[in-house]
């Protein structure tokens, strides 16, 4: 900060923190898509296409802060068996990526905080979202915060997934984009979606989780129905 903004008094990563609570993560977005569409724009996009210009977005979730004592009014909370909380913020993180490159282009982060359920929703949330109310919560920004007591729940990561991916079809609909997601997300609601936004996706499904569509890879395999593709890592991918 002193070397970019000159700043000569530099707050401590406490007090910076305590300013920045107060910005609604919602006005943040405008700078990753102003930094997305110079990239767009200077051609730096291109050198992450992947397979017929496809661009691969890496999409998990990750904890950004966690306590027994500090907390606001936002925090999600975990109720242990002897009676402590601990008060935590999340959010979902996404990134075009590439395999052969060590840097990634970031994307505007979905917050995973306390949302409030029941209140008047944002006009712009249409019949086309019917799917997301099978969901608590919707969007972050969507309800106004009154008798937020009454209202608030925790949020998770499966919900903050869905509103990301939304907002990233919303934003950017004309890529062509390959989610790259974890086991978690391995569900047909989530899958549903990514096809209804026309979006590929790379998700990670254990045999334990998904017995019976590994019985059908079994047998595709025995009937000589799938297809081996040799991997950088010397192993064999079969599809």
């Amino acid at each position: 900060m002193r070397q970019l903004y000159r700043i000569k008094r530099v707050p401590s990563d406490s007090g910076l923190r305590k300013f920045l609570d107060r910005i609604n993560p919602i006005h943040l977005r405008s700078a990753f898509l102003e930094l997305f569409r110079m990239l767009q724009r200077n051609g730096v996009l291109k050198r992450y296409w992947w397979e017929d210009k496809h661009d691969l977005v890496s999409i998990d979730g990750t904890e950004v802060f966690s306590s027994n004592r500090l907390h606001c009014e936002h925090c999600c909370q975990k109720q242990h068996e002897n009676g402590a909380i601990t008060y935590y913020h999340q959010a979902v993180g996404a990134a075009v990526v590439h395999p052969d490159r060590s840097t990634v282009i970031p994307l505007a982060p979905e917050p995973i905080s306390k949302q409030l359920i029941g209140s008047e929703a944002d006009p712009e949330v249409g019949p086309e979202d019917e799917e997301l109310t099978d969901f608590p919560c919707r969007y972050t920004d969507r309800y106004r915060w009154e008798n937020r007591n009454k209202w608030l729940i925790n949020d998770c990561e499966s919900r903050a997934i869905r509103r990301l991916v939304t907002r990233l079809h919303r934003e950017h609909p004309r890529l062509k984009i390959v989610v790259l997601a974890d086991g978690l997300h391995s569900n047909a609601p989530f899958i549903k979606l990514l096809k209804r936004y026309r979006m590929s996706f790379i998700i990670v499904a254990r045999p334990s989780n998904h017995e019976h569509l590994f019985e059908l890879f079994v047998k595709a395999d025995e009937t000589g129905e799938s297809q081996q593709f040799p991997l950088k890592s010397g192993q064999i991918a079969i599809v």
